[in-house]
């Protein structure tokens, strides 16, 4: 131990207010320090594996390069504090206030975070691979080039944030709220965002590919260039959304809201956009071979150079031919 010998015995007597106190590479490993008083503690590079800080209070503690293997800081205050670099696997941080604090490049892995408050924590590439982030408090948090894959973010309030070159792939971010934040090149492959709310989210470039979006909401959503190839897309609300150059092969757009879309050059092959709304979409140069538009509505939507072959199904059901005049279903 260090700072005037001071042992586990002594924690643990003087444990109502340690606030200030020097326990830098200290081997705490074990110890019961539930209900703490450690605000502005220097606990940095000091092993707290298994510990139990339940209801500690850390705020700004100092516990960058830390070891919390399997911590218990449950509903414990970590408003400030500096956990850059720390080892948080499989640490218990459910109902944690975050609160502003530095996770910049920690390892969550496996990590509880059950309905924890990190909005505006530094959460730049931090390793969340299988986290349990349901409920959680993410609004503007910095996650640009976090791992995230295979976490669980259902339901958590992601507005605002920063999630640019992150890895979300098989991540459960069904019911999330992501509105306006940003997700370019983003990896969301095979990422379930059913019932998600993405208004104003910048997803260009992103891929999605065999996302599940069924249900989401996506309008304004900038999602051009971005790969949503066999992605679900089923009842999605995308008005105004721009797709320009998207990829969109196979995907299922069915009864789909894509009012004043831009999907300019975008590959709808073999896509299903039956049922779906089109109304002054532009699909100028969009590529429909072997798309499905069996009832689609398409009044004034633009259709200027864009594909279509025998295997594409036009909205009164029937195949195109060379003879097809698109027109009258745009008028």
């Amino acid at each position: 131990m260090k700072d005037q010998n001071i042992t586990r015995e002594f924690l643990l007597k003087q444990y109502v207010n340690l606030s200030g106190i020097n326990l830098r590479c200290c081997d705490l490993t074990g110890i019961d320090l539930s209900f703490a008083n450690l605000s502005g503690a220097n606990l940095s590079r000091a092993d707290l594996s298994r510990a139990d800080l339940s209801f500690a209070n850390l705020s700004l503690a100092n516990l960058q390069n830390a070891k919390l293997w399997c911590v218990d800081l449950s509903r414990a205050g970590l408003t400030g504090a500096d956990l850059s670099r720390v080892v948080l696997w499989n640490a218990n941080l459910s109902r944690a206030d975050l609160l502003g604090a530095d996770l910049s490049f920690a390892n969550l892995s496996n990590a509880d975070l059950l309905g924890a408050d990190l909005s505006g924590a530094k959460l730049s590439r931090v390793k969340l691979l299988g986290a349990d982030l349901s409920n959680a408090n993410l609004q503007n948090v910095d996650l640009s080039f976090a791992n995230l894959s295979l976490a669980n973010l259902q339901n958590a309030d992601l507005s605002g944030a920063k999630l640019s070159g992150a890895n979300l792939q098989n991540a459960k971010l069904s019911g999330a709220n992501l509105q306006n934040a940003k997700l370019l090149r983003a990896n969301l492959q095979n990422a379930d965002l059913s019932g998600a709310k993405l208004s104003g989210a910048n997803l260009s470039d992103a891929d999605l590919l065999r996302a599940n979006l069924q249900n989401a909401k996506l309008l304004n959503v900038d999602l051009s260039f971005a790969n949503l190839s066999l992605a679900n897309l089923q009842n999605a609300k995308l008005s105004k959304a721009k797709l320009s150059g998207a990829k969109l092969w196979s995907a299922n757009l069915s009864n789909a809201d894509l009012r004043n879309v831009n999907l300019t050059g975008a590959d709808l092959s073999k896509a299903d956009l039956s049922g779906a709304k089109l109304w002054s979409a532009n699909l100028s140069g969009a590529d429909l071979s072997g798309a499905k538009l069996s009832g689609a509505d398409l009044f004034n939507a633009k259709l200027t150079r864009a594909t279509f072959d025998v295997s594409t199904t036009i909205p009164d059901g029937s195949k195109w031919t060379d003879d097809t005049d698109m027109t009258r279903f745009t008028r």
